[in-house]
């Protein structure tokens, strides 16, 4: 079985599900926006069995609106991960109602922004953490490299919970081996619950290294 792990969807309706640009990252969603049925048709060919519907935080933000949709496009090939706002007044109670929505099985912990993600290692992180672990969602983190080490604070307070890590957590790759920049990443290597997203930012990244890195 085939499983694509990191899959953004973007509605052809901007009326109904109107983009919220958050400035993180490229435009992507706006040069190359594919919809949910779009991406079934094109996986089907490419035979992917089965997909993960990532929230599109540059895309969409926090509003989960149109990917919690797609799900129902193909239920028995797609799942969902959402994000929650850590700035929401209540952002356990908000997972909660999140997670209610058939599909949706994990929820994404974004840290990447305009300000220093201290809610992570913080209250709310602890909050969304717990929910999360209640819930039986998969923990998806996104973090710079600089801010891994909250993630491994996470990590030793929930050392059974498994959680995934998007991009390698954006190493800095610069000089080959034996990548030394990267050393945020391979501090992690302790926590043995922790699986990584090698997509393809982490390959053009390490360019001829990627098979020395991965």
């Amino acid at each position: 079985m085939i499983v694509d792990t990191h899959v953004h969807v973007v509605a052809r309706d901007e009326a109904r599900y109107p983009l919220r640009p958050s400035g993180v990252g490229s435009q992507w969603f706006r040069e190359h926006p594919v919809t949910a049925e779009q991406y079934l048709a094109t996986a089907t060919d490419a035979g992917v069995d089965r997909a993960v519907l990532v929230q599109a935080h540059g895309a969409y933000g926090s509003d989960n609106a149109y990917v919690l949709e797609a799900l129902r496009v193909a239920p028995d090939r797609f799942v969902g991960v959402v994000i929650v706002d850590p700035a929401d007044r209540d952002p356990a109670a908000r997972l909660r109602e999140l997670a209610a929505v058939p599909g949706c099985h994990g929820v994404r912990l974004f840290g990447i922004g305009a300000t220093t993600p201290t809610w992570f290692d913080g209250e709310v992180g602890a909050a969304l953490w717990e929910g999360a672990v209640d819930l039986d969602l998969r923990i998806v983190a996104t973090l710079l490299a600089p801010e891994l080490p909250r993630l491994s604070t996470m990590l030793a307070r929930h050392p059974d919970v498994p959680v995934v890590l998007d991009h390698c957590g954006f190493p800095d790759l610069r000089g080959g081996p034996p990548f030394t920049g990267a050393a945020p990443l391979l501090a992690l290597a302790e926590h043995s619950e922790l699986h990584l997203k090698v997509t393809s930012h982490v390959l053009e990244a390490a360019g001829d290294d990627a098979a020395s890195f991965v």
